[in-house]
C-alpha cells in the first residue's frame, strides 16, 4: 500500500472467530502489513498430539496502514470491523505492538486475561528480554507478575518476571 510513513499506524482488526489466518494472508496479498501474534501450543486430538501456532489474542490482528485504508480493510472477507472509539479509529502504539512481538519471540510465558486487574504500582523491568518494559506490578494467584494493558482491546497482557528485575518506575525516571 502506498501509505505515507507519517499518516500510518497500528489499528486493531477484528475477523470472525478462526479467521485470523486468512484474513492475515488476504490482507498481506492486498499489500498491507499485517501482524497476526501467534503463539505456539501443544493440541490434543483424539489420536495425536501437534505442536500449532494459534492466534495469541482470539479473533484479532493488527494492519499497518493509514485512516484513508481502513474502510478498504474492514470490507475485506472475513473481517468484522476495525476498532473504534467515539466514532474514530484507535491507533495501537508501536510501543504495544514491539513488546508484544518481543514476548512472542522470546516464547515468554504470557497469559492473556479478560479479567479486570486491580492497577498496583508501576514498575520498569531492569534486565532480561523485557528490559525498558513498564507496567503494573500486582498480585495475582499468589504470585508477583507484571501487568502490560492492551487498553483499547479490553485485554491485559500477564507476565511474570523475577522481582529482582523490576524498579519502581517513579525511582527510574531521572
Amino acid at each position: 500500500m502506498n501509505t505515507k510513513k507519517e499518516d500510518a499506524a497500528w489499528f486493531a482488526v477484528h475477523t470472525y472467530p478462526r479467521a485470523e489466518k486468512k484474513v492475515s494472508q488476504l490482507l498481506k496479498a492486498q499489500g498491507y502489513e499485517v501482524y497476526l501474534p501467534l503463539q505456539r501450543q501443544l493440541r490434543q486430538w483424539s489420536d495425536r498430539k501437534k505442536w500449532v501456532d494459534m492466534p495469541f489474542i482470539p479473533s484479532y490482528l493488527f494492519v499497518f496502514t493509514g485512516v484513508s485504508q481502513l474502510y478498504a480493510i474492514a470490507r475485506a472477507h472475513g473481517v468484522v470491523r476495525v476498532i473504534y472509539f467515539d466514532g474514530k479509529p484507535v491507533p495501537i502504539p508501536d510501543e504495544q505492538i514491539n513488546w508484544l512481538k518481543k514476548m512472542l519471540m522470546h516464547e515468554i510465558p504470557v497469559e492473556l486475561t479478560q479479567e479486570k486487574l486491580e492497577p498496583g504500582t508501576k514498575v520498569v523491568v531492569t534486565g532480561g528480554h523485557l528490559i525498558g518494559m513498564k507496567g503494573e506490578l500486582i498480585s495475582y494467584k499468589s504470585d508477583r507478575k507484571v501487568v502490560v494493558r492492551l487498553e483499547k482491546l479490553d485485554y491485559s497482557l500477564v507476565v511474570t518476571i523475577p522481582l529482582d528485575l523490576l524498579q519502581d518506575a517513579a525511582e527510574s525516571v531521572g
